[in-house]
């Protein structure tokens, strides 16, 4: 049977043992919590990174509607140019042909009619003074603009978020 004495010493012994266990266990708890702050700081960073990337997506997604706002007035824009030239084009061409047209009638006129002439001529003057009084109306314009789709305003981007990167 062994003696109080090797108790006593197997006791002390078992002591000694769970003293190391016990400082090999606070050895593996820093470890254990600096892996976790390593952990946390690195989700905080791809956090960040995720949040900037959102951000990034938000903007380019803003701009394509923007972009395709400009496209859409661009569009507008040159059909009304190509419009309006066809119609001037036009236009020019009826304008020469009744003003041959008018300065030959009005030659056979007067030279009929001398009289007439001279009426004529008399009206002319009235009808600018009652234009310079009463002006007529002035038609709408044909061109009206249409509306395009408004990308509104992006957010402000986020913050950027402080952390500690670990040595």
């Amino acid at each position: 049977m062994p003696s109080l004495n090797d108790v006593f010493n197997q006791l002390k012994q078992a002591n000694t043992n769970l003293a190391a266990i016990h400082n090999d266990l606070l050895q593996v708890r820093q470890s254990t919590d600096q892996v976790r702050n390593a952990v946390n700081n690195q989700t905080a960073y791809v956090q960040a990174l995720v949040q900037g990337q959102t951000y990034t997506n938000q903007s380019l997604h803003h701009l394509s509607q923007q972009n395709e706002t400009v496209i859409c007035l661009l569009g507008q824009i040159a059909r009304h140019t190509c419009q309006s030239l066809n119609e001037s084009h036009l236009q020019t061409r009826l304008q020469k042909k009744m003003e041959r047209v008018s300065t030959g009638v009005l030659e056979i006129l007067q030279h009929a009619h001398p009289e007439g002439a001279v009426i004529s001529v008399k009206n002319e003057e009235l009808r600018t003074k009652v234009e310079a009084c009463c002006p007529p109306e002035k038609e709408p314009p044909i061109c009206r603009m249409e509306p395009c789709p408004n990308a509104g305003s992006l957010d402000a981007p986020p913050q950027e978020p402080s952390f500690h990167q670990p040595d």
